[in-house]
Order: C-alpha cells, then sequence, then structure tokens
C-alpha cells in the first residue's frame, strides 16, 4: 500500500512539471511580444530615445544614495517617478558633497568598530548591499530606482 501512494506522489508530480511546461509555451507562443523581449530590463514602449553616459551614471549615484537615506529618515516629497538631475562631473557641488559625506558616513563605521560594534556593522552593511546595485554600465535613465 505505501509503495502505491509513493508511485502516485512520483506521477503527480511529473504531471504537474508537465502542466508548467504546457502553459509556459501557450503563454509565450499567445504572447504579442517576442519571447526574448521577456528578458529585457526595460520594456520595449518604455524605452528612452536618449541615452545616459558611463561618467553620469557613475558620478549621479553619491547624490542618488544622500537622496535615499533622507527619504528613509525623513520621508515628504516623495514620488513614484523622480526626474533626478544628472551629474555630469565629480567636481559639481551636489555630486562633490555627496561623496564627501558618503565618504565620511563610511569612515565613522570604520571608526566606530572597535567600540560600538552593531553600529558599525550596520553602517558597513549597508554600503555593503548598496555596491551590489552601483555600476558604472548605464541600465537605465531613472537612477534612482
Amino acid at each position: 500500500m505505501r509503495h502505491e501512494t509513493n508511485k502516485i506522489k512520483d506521477k503527480s508530480l511529473i504531471i504537474s512539471f508537465i502542466m508548467l511546461a504546457i502553459f509556459i509555451l501557450l503563454f509565450l507562443c499567445t504572447s504579442q511580444a517576442s519571447p526574448l523581449s521577456i528578458f529585457s530590463p526595460v520594456p520595449p514602449d518604455q524605452e528612452y530615445t536618449y541615452s545616459i553616459s558611463m561618467k553620469e551614471y557613475l558620478f549621479t549615484p553619491f547624490s542618488v544614495i544622500l537622496t535615499n537615506i533622507r527619504l528613509f529618515f525623513l520621508p515628504i516629497n516623495q514620488n513614484l517617478d523622480y526626474d533626478y538631475q544628472l551629474s555630469t562631473g565629480f567636481f559639481q557641488l551636489k555630486t562633490f558633497l555627496s561623496f564627501s559625506l558618503l565618504l565620511g558616513i563610511l569612515a565613522t563605521g570604520v571608526l566606530l568598530f572597535k567600540k560600538y560594534h552593531l553600529t558599525s556593522f550596520g553602517i558597513l552593511w549597508f554600503f555593503l548591499t548598496i555596491s551590489v546595485e552601483s555600476s558604472i554600465i548605464p541600465i537605465s535613465r531613472n537612477v534612482i530606482f
């Protein structure tokens, strides 16, 4: 009796995978977009006609990170679609001050390590996790997302 129950479970798992494969194939065949468009980071109808350079994409996140920190502690003037001004150079006042402040926060995290382990860990963990999203390869003009 126990052996028959295992056979039924094995068949139900195989049937579930077959049904999933059929559903995916039907979805891909009936969708109007090309099957490879589901892997595109930006849908074709939302693509931008203007580009963003690697330099702008590298310098803008310094002020974006500070904006996100400000929104975390003081959530006013929130918006779903920010029209964020791009930084064109490192020595623009906003970019340089943002970088300096972020460097100060990072230095504080390092200096607090011996006495305040948890605070230091939180600061360093923030910079570690934010580094995963930061890059110089432009993905979208919406840099604050």
